[in-house]
């Protein structure tokens, strides 16, 4: 894996994806392959594999120190094979065309020990782009963000009869970062839910809550 990294730090600067972009190292993802025939039902059968196929090294694009957290954007993902080959190249990050002093509009982070919520500059790219963490990075009042925007997910499933089980924050998933939509980009703070709907189903939803607009 270290392999296929370093070639993949390489292809950067080949195929030219960071000369206008600040990027980190964010994940590696591996391709697996297996096989067998049609008697592989029987126990005593071989089965042949799994084998890693190719190694995707994923980057992440960050404005101003911070990361995009709006998935499937702010990405390059280099792929290579098991001879060191470049098999794709993926880029899905966005230009930051223009700075402005003042986001367009701000949502202060709750005050937790009797401090007025957070305000914050803001930057713009092609469109607004902020860029300034807010006074208040307070991650009490940011969970308290995300709790009202998830209990609003609630409500509506409460109207559609759809209540789940139960659900549960997935531990290590609350992030702070970019939330890019069409040409603007805000401040926000994002985690994982996994909500159990019974019968053995579970699915997992990003909760969004914005801090900076």
């Amino acid at each position: 894996m270290n392999k296929a990294k370093g070639i993949a730090e390489n292809s950067l600067g080949r195929f030219g994806v960071n000369q206008n972009h600040e990027l980190t190292f964010d994940r590696i993802r591996l391709s697996y392959e297996a096989g067998g025939t049609a008697e592989a039902k029987d126990r005593n059968s071989a089965i042949e594999g799994p084998y890693v196929t190719e190694t995707t090294v994923q980057f992440k694009q960050l404005i101003n120190g911070l990361p995009v957290i709006t998935p499937g954007v702010g990405d390059v993902a280099v792929s290579v094979d098991n001879d060191g080959s470049l098999t794709s190249v993926n880029c899905s990050t966005r230009q930051v065309g223009r700075l402005s002093d003042r986001p367009n509009n701000t949502t202060p982070v709750p005050p937790t020990d009797g401090r007025s919520g957070g305000g914050g500059r803001a930057a713009s790219g092609a469109g607004n782009f902020p860029f300034a963490e807010p006074q208040a990075r307070d991650m009490e009042g940011i969970e308290q963000l995300l709790a009202e925007q998830w209990q609003k997910r609630l409500v509506s499933w409460v109207i559609g009869s759809k209540m789940p089980l139960q659900y549960t924050t997935v531990p290590g998933s609350t992030e702070i970062g970019y939330d890019i939509k069409g040409n603007h980009a805000r401040l926000a703070a994002r985690k994982l839910i996994e909500v159990d709907f019974g019968s053995g189903f579970r699915k997992q939803y990003w909760v969004v809550a914005p801090i900076l607009e």
